[in-house]
């Protein structure tokens, strides 16, 4: 472990503007201070803003379910308790009316809806009312091996945040006290499996962000043997995370849901790396004699340039988003890109302070592992033939992205759920022998004065047009009303005595309107997304002049607009990718510079993209999310090994050396940087939820990748595309 302050001098910067800036403002601590202020003041305002509303319910499906929701009144049915087992044998009709008044019993608890509710049933056995045209359907399994009665909640008193699990306690209770044989229950729904999932991200982010946290400081603490230099390295993406999500709150962008989970670790990530540079550099200035705040501004001068080019592509690459026009992928690239131009400033800004305080005493202990011995001998490797090495980089990029392509997007509900939860292994449960549980309804609207048989008509085509997906099960609507009348009365005037709990559900005359309701399994988007197509097609037929059909279903819409922005944020990365190429070459004036640098930046990506298509995975937002920071981390590491490329060269070196040299000055913060964020990443590998697995997989495997591809890989493609290669 040596300093390797000999083989980096510190260059000149007459010509680099971005440097002489950074470095006056690093030697004046007040100017520093102040701005940090007036940035802090911002980011507090936007802090005491309430939050933006959500782009992600923009769009016409979602409107229509909405309004189908607020209409009908939805919001009365909380869930559904699911009866498993053989509930048509007499003997276990008893356990059923026990469940039943059992959950009844809680004050928070308006209705257990069951069959014995439809008019008629009262006194009639579960297996009559299971050839009954409302309730079959409705409430008992096609197999009859189960019953889905929904569960409507009071608004005072307020239920408990744990009412699910003091339901499904209560319930079996009640078999236990009866003589039912094999009878079990679960509590689920789309309500609390949202809250589940809401539970899970919060308690596993919790945990996972600490642990992560602290696993990172105790390598990097390892690593500078001295836990003040990851204080001083962390200090400034800290107060980025703070600064970038309150003012993105104060220009109206928000920083919650999708864009809430990456872009702290986007903004740590990137200013991190950007921190470990200048940290290293200062370390390097300090040992050879200068003091710790001149060392720092030293190095911030130094720094600044290549800092402000990872900031600035950065920042293009996701302004590139906007050019989607989904909402959501807009104010993801425009908050992220916010967030990566308030990074960089804090991180210029803060170390300088930090290092003036007890915290610039590490710089003195700081050292880094000297790995330029077994880095030269695999460098020695790759540039005794650099364009076989290139020509060879280039051919598995492209390769892989053309596997790449083949990823395809999907979404499931029990991703986002803990394994081996109740709520998780209830939906299982469901979907396996009760055929499924999430909603999918249709709405029929008709215009004044279309004749009522033609409305029941089109109800019964938009029944046969989802019983004839083997996906729908459970299809009930305005057309069981009417079957539900005794024979010989018709008239939907009269369907309210059909039915009185549930006509309210299914019909509404005086706003001509009516809903048909039907389940559908957790299968996810790639096999429900045909399904949805034909019923689309069916739909077709159920309208006639005046009456028509449409999907109002919100999960049908969160199912499609995820998958929208799976795609579009895909392209996106795409664009961005090409757009953080060009502007390198600008930035580098060099066209061949761009070229050598497209390998690097895209393997990380592709590479993960192929690897999901070669186990069957899906390209979901875990996925683009981590795909989205590995494109930042790459851009990062590359231009610091270009920046010190470029440098090399212009002091005489040839370009075999030059790579050499540029990739070992680079190398301390470039391995650090890895290992740290890697390790990171890697103790999302523990969570309890797949979704997060993912992400903490993909982003582990994306930066290593990235350190893999610049320093192995990017000095041959410099050299190859290099004027001159000989040595002198």
């Amino acid at each position: 472990m040596v300093s390797q302050a000999q083989d980096d001098p510190r260059p000149e910067h007459g010509g680099d503007p971005v440097g002489r800036w950074a470095g006056t403002i690093a030697r004046r601590p007040a100017v520093g201070a102040a701005l940090l202020v007036l940035a802090a003041a911002l980011a507090v305002i936007g802090w005491r803003l309430e939050p933006p509303p959500s782009a992600w319910t923009e769009g016409e499906d979602w409107t229509r379910a909405a309004d189908a929701h607020d209409h009908f009144d939805l919001d009365r049915v909380a869930g559904t308790l699911a009866v498993f087992g053989s509930v048509l044998d007499p003997a276990n009709e008893a356990a059923v009316r026990s469940i039943e008044s059992s959950v009844e019993e809680f004050d928070w608890v308006e209705d257990v809806a069951t069959p014995w509710d439809v008019a008629g049933l009262a006194n009639r056995s579960l297996a009559e009312a299971a050839d009954h045209p409302l309730a079959g359907p409705a409430m008992v399994a096609a197999s009859g091996e189960g019953l889905l009665l929904p569960i409507l909640l009071s608004l005072s008193p307020v239920p408990p945040p744990d009412w699910t699990e003091v339901v499904s306690a209560s319930a079996r209770r009640a078999i236990e006290r009866t003589d039912a044989d094999g009878l079990d229950v679960g509590v689920t729904g789309l309500g609390p499996i949202v809250t589940a999932q809401s539970r899970a991200f919060r308690s596993e982010r919790r945990r996972l962000t600490v642990l992560g946290v602290l696993i990172a400081f105790a390598i990097a603490s390892v690593a500078f043997r001295d836990p003040r230099a990851v204080l001083l390295a962390g200090g400034g993406p800290l107060v980025g995370v703070a600064v970038s999500i309150g003012v993105a709150r104060l220009v109206g962008l928000g920083a919650y849901g999708f864009t809430g989970v990456v872009l702290p670790v986007l903004v740590l990530s990137i200013g991190f790396t950007d921190s470990l540079h200048v940290v290293i550099a200062a370390a390097r200035e300090r040992q050879s004699g200068a003091q710790a705040g001149e060392a720092m501004a030293r190095a911030v001068e130094e720094l600044a340039w290549p800092c402000f080019l990872t900031s600035l592509t950065t920042s293009i690459g996701f302004l590139s988003l906007a050019l989607t026009g989904n909402p959501v992928v807009v104010q993801f690239g425009l908050s992220c890109a916010l967030a990566t131009a308030l990074t960089f400033a804090c991180v210029l800004l803060v170390l300088p302070l930090l290092a003036r305080t007890p915290l610039g005493s590490a710089l003195v202990r700081l050292r880094t592992p000297d790995l330029r011995t077994k880095v030269g001998d695999l460098l020695g490797s790759t540039l005794a033939r650099p364009r076989t090495w290139a020509v060879a980089a280039v051919a598995l990029t492209a390769g892989l992205a053309a596997l790449s392509l083949q990823l395809t997007p999907d979404k499931r509900s029990s991703t986002d759920l803990a394994d081996g939860s109740p709520a998780a292994e209830t939906l299982a449960r469901i979907d396996r022998e009760l055929g499924g549980v999430l909603p999918l309804r249709v709405q029929l609207a008709w215009d004044e004065g279309v004749p009522r048989s033609d409305v029941v008509v089109a109800a019964r085509e938009v029944r046969r047009a989802l019983d004839r997906e083997p996906l729908v099960t459970g299809a009930f609507g305005l057309e069981a009303l009417v079957d539900a009348l005794p024979p010989g009365e018709f008239g939907l005037d009269l369907i309210a005595s059909a039915a009185p709990a549930w006509s309210a559900m299914l019909v509404d005359l005086e706003g001509r309107r009516a809903l048909t309701y039907a389940r559908m399994p957790d299968a996810g988007y790639a096999a429900l997304a045909p399904a949805f197509d034909r019923i689309r097609a069916g739909l077709a037929d159920a309208e006639r002049n005046g009456v028509r059909a449409a999907l109002a279903s919100s999960q049908v819409a969160h199912l499609e607009t995820t998958a929208s922005l799976a795609r579009d944020l895909g392209r996106s990365l795409a664009v961005a990718a090409a757009l953080v190429l060009a502007t390198l070459a600008l930035a580098f004036r060099s066209l061949r510079l761009g070229l050598a640098s497209v390998v690097p930046n895209t393997l990380p990506i592709v590479a993960s993209a192929a690897g999901l298509v070669l186990v069957g995975g899906h390209a979901e937002l875990p996925t683009l999310t981590a795909l989205t920071l590995s494109l930042g981390i790459a851009a990062d590491d590359t231009i610091h090994v270009l920046a010190r490329w470029t440098r090399e060269r212009a002091r005489g070196a040839n370009a075999i050396d030059g790579a050499r040299a540029a990739v070992q000055g680079a190398l301390p913060a470039l391995l650090l940087t890895t290992i740290t964020l890697s390790s990171a990443f890697g103790v999302l590998l523990t969570s309890s939820v797949p979704t997060i697995r993912t992400f903490g997989l993909l982003g582990a495997v994306t930066i290593a990748t990235a350190f893999v591809a610049d320093v192995l890989l990017l000095p041959p493609l410099l050299v190859a595309t290099s004027r001159s290669r000989r040595r002198v």
